[in-house]
């Protein structure tokens, strides 16, 4: 035979439940925008999101009614679908996307005037793989190697460096089979290997 045991009911601690609320409606309806790509800069929420016409650069300070598009990169159907964010502080950031002629990397500082495509990009960026950091306002990205594949794969891999209007090479491109950025020793037994005691490029 089971015993039942007697029910004890005790008072909890209290606490605080932590309030949630829509601050912006960018797409009225059932579908939603889905906001991505959240990324903070400085007091900056930057995001994309999709107002029934595609995706797009929004932008936030966390106040309602302060969520807005930021340029429409892409007018019409489709959007530019703006990805692969990189918070550069001081509430900027620089991010891909497409307005027609083909997906570039682009930076903004929050406004439509301050929303430009980078130029002098080197053509083998690999824009929506792209390693780079960004700070004070500045991007570094890599060239070669991509998120899924950093060392390159053999091929030459350097870094580069813009603040927004133009783009340099930040140092020398690695040279083949070198993940380090040095020049890859000589092989053995080659003339300009420093070789051992038994002299210049011997290896015994």
């Amino acid at each position: 035979m089971s015993r039942t045991a007697p029910l004890q009911v005790s008072q909890l601690e209290e606490r605080e439940v932590p309030s949630a609320a829509m601050f912006a409606d960018i797409r009225a309806g059932i579908w939603g925008s889905y906001p991505l790509n959240l990324t903070p800069s400085g007091n900056t929420l930057f995001f994309s999101a999709d107002d029934g016409h595609g995706y797009e650069l929004y932008a936030t300070d966390g106040t309602p009614g302060s969520a807005h598009l930021v340029k429409d990169v892409r007018p019409g159907l489709g959007g530019s679908n703006p990805n692969w964010f990189f918070t550069a502080d001081n509430g900027v950031v620089y991010f891909t996307a497409d307005d027609g002629t083909g997906r570039a990397l682009w930076r903004s500082d929050g406004t439509a005037a301050g929303t430009k495509k980078v130029p002098g990009v080197p053509a083998d960026a690999p824009l929506d793989l792209l390693i780079g950091i960004g700070h004070g306002g500045k991007l570094d990205f890599l060239t070669g190697g991509t998120a899924g594949d950093p060392t390159g794969g053999g091929r030459p891999v350097g870094w580069w460096t813009t603040a927004g209007t133009t783009t340099s090479r930040a140092n020398r491109s690695r040279r083949r089979g070198s993940p380090t950025g040095r020049p890859a020793a000589p092989a053995c037994g080659s003339r300009d290997s420093p070789g051992t005691t038994a002299g210049p490029g011997r290896c015994g």
